[in-house]
């Protein structure tokens, strides 16, 4: 579970790990993994719910925002660099990721606030 309260979903395939997106219910987040192991043609042995036999069927029960990106963005530390030094960099360069990250931050934050008034 991700500070948001949200489910977040990846899968490995092959040594690639791709991204599956964050789900509100761990139902949600279950499907859309058993949806990745069908388009990857992985064994059924690894479904949350092999009672699910055909691609259609996941389909059928797939979350409506699915989606499948290879995860390609990495911070890679040079020799010598610090740790802040190579965050402040990933966030000159992934601008999209950073802000992302905030929001995600700012409404944890205030859903916390809510809760203690």
């Amino acid at each position: 579970m991700k500070p948001s309260d949200n489910f977040g979903v990846e899968l490995c395939d092959n040594r690639r790990p791709f991204w599956l997106g964050t789900y509100p219910t761990a139902d949600e987040a279950a499907h859309a993994y058993d949806m990745a192991v069908w388009h990857a043609g992985r064994p059924r042995t690894e479904l949350n719910f092999p009672e699910i036999e055909t691609w259609a069927d996941a389909e059928f029960l797939m979350p409506e925002n699915f989606r499948m990106e290879e995860m390609t963005k990495a911070i890679r530390i040079a020799l010598g660099e610090s740790d802040e030094a190579a965050t402040a960099r990933f966030t000159r360069e992934h601008p999209v990721y950073f802000q992302a990250e905030r929001e995600i931050y700012w409404k944890h934050e205030a859903e916390q606030k809510k809760k203690e008034d």
